[in-house]
């Protein structure tokens, strides 16, 4: 009779002895570090080797990830063999350990356990008390525990992971093959060529561009009203027009006026065309020292309307949005006391003063407003640049146009909430 065999990963097999010699290795520090009260160099030289090897356990997790993701079984199944296989030995050492430590304590009483807290009246406890109260006694279980843990989201992850794996693009970008050439590269080549004569690049050059690709296409008038825009990249082109317009309109200010145009913004506002980076100060240093000011005080007498698109109450996608606190179309430019995600996290959380100092400018202007928060909390929301401009000691309020569809390839805004996201910051330059 044949015997068909499970089918081995060669490197997961080397991977996984590698992993076990790692944990023999840490478990061997442990008398190292247990001296750290008594002989500090020995607790040291125990540390710094244990923490060589801890990767240990995060490389069993990872082949675990690997060996089951994704899961092709049913999920009943998948809990049934994966979680019933490791819940009995959890079951079982539970119990053992704890009965163990007591006839240890009984057969070597010279050990530096307290035989206090392992008599039968301290032990029968633990018996049955296990499934509620992780003990010293099942610490080594602690693994067992970490991997029903991982067992029980992976359906879960796995879901989301076969739906992530189909959202992966290909870009087309041509299919007429270049003439007089019998390669199977006749396609590339011709594309290379044509970009080559446009733009100067050669094929080395895709090793370092930074290249993106854009629907092409103009803006669009949308409605049968033609109330709506629909283009790509309102997120942010549209408040970066609202706030840099103005101040061209605007001649010589009374108080000086500065529009800053930051990059990376939905990755941390990182790097030196971010937010966080110090070009801002340096540009405002030098500013303040032609002046002769300090820039401290400059920075404590400023205002700043932090300029970013907020996401409009979708009623297609309603569950992703908070009704009663979303800013919605046509309903003007939505001033925000604070932004961020999961409630007020990465916000700057504008004082109350400061929020009605604004409702006063705009209601002496006639700017038509509203206010908001970014989205459900915990679904919707994301940071804004506000945050580093309040860290400043600038006073600081996010101020923005309502977007649908945001970060989808073509995006919409309502003419009349970009009309007064433009006079909303017309009118703050004037009046700062």
């Amino acid at each position: 009779m044949e015997m068909q065999g499970r089918e081995h990963i060669g490197w997961i097999d080397l991977l996984r002895v590698l992993a076990c010699f790692l944990v023999v290795f840490s478990h061997c520090c442990d008398p190292f570090v247990a001296v750290f009260d008594s002989d500090r160099p020995t607790f040291l030289y125990g540390c710094f080797s244990g923490s060589l090897v801890r990767c240990c356990v995060p490389l069993f997790v990872m082949m675990t990830g690997v060996l089951l993701l994704p899961v092709r079984t049913d999920t009943a199944v998948f809990y049934r063999k994966r979680i019933g296989r490791i819940l009995l030995a959890l079951i079982f050492w539970s119990v053992a350990l704890p009965l163990l430590y007591l006839l240890y304590t009984r057969i070597a009483p010279e050990t530096s356990l307290d035989a206090g807290n392992y008599t039968w009246e301290a032990t029968l406890p633990k018996l049955w008390n296990f499934i509620f109260n992780f003990t010293y006694e099942t610490t080594p279980l602690w693994y067992l525990y970490m991997l029903a843990g991982l067992y029980l989201v992976m359906p879960v992850l796995s879901a989301w992971l076969e739906r992530a794996s189909r959202r992966d693009l290909r870009i087309l970008l041509g299919s007429r093959p270049l003439k007089d050439d019998e390669g199977a590269d006749r396609v590339k080549f011709a594309i290379l060529m044509l970009l080559n004569e446009k733009y100067g690049l050669t094929e080395e050059d895709f090793l370092s561009a930074e290249l993106t690709m854009v629907p092409a296409g103009p803006a669009r008038e949308v409605g049968f009203d033609r109330s709506l825009i629909a283009a790509y990249g309102h997120d942010d082109r549209v408040c970066a027009y609202a706030a840099f317009k103005p101040l061209l309109d605007l001649g010589t200010p009374v108080k000086t006026a500065v529009c800053v145009l930051a990059d990376k913004e939905e990755i941390g506002s990182v790097g030196i065309s971010g937010m966080q980076s110090q070009y801002f100060e340096m540009f405002m240093e030098d500013l303040c020292e032609a002046t002769g000011a300090s820039k401290r005080r400059c920075f404590e007498h400023s205002f700043c309307l932090s300029a970013d698109v907020s996401n409009a109450f979708d009623p297609l996608y309603a569950e992703t949005c908070d009704p009663a606190n979303n800013t919605k179309i046509n309903y003007g430019t939505g001033i925000f006391k604070y932004t961020g995600a999961r409630g007020k996290s990465g916000s700057s959380d504008a004082a109350a003063e400061v929020m009605g100092y604004v409702r006063r400018i705009f209601a002496k202007h006639d700017v038509i407003w509203q206010t908001g928060e970014l989205g459900k909390v915990d679904q919707g929301g994301g940071g804004t640049v506000a945050c580093y401009m309040a860290n400043r000691n600038i006073e600081t309020v996010d101020a923005g146009v309502p977007v649908l569809s945001m970060h989808a390839p073509m995006e919409i805004v309502s003419k009349l909430d970009t009309y007064m996201t433009f006079k909303g910051m017309k009118v703050f330059y004037e009046e700062n």
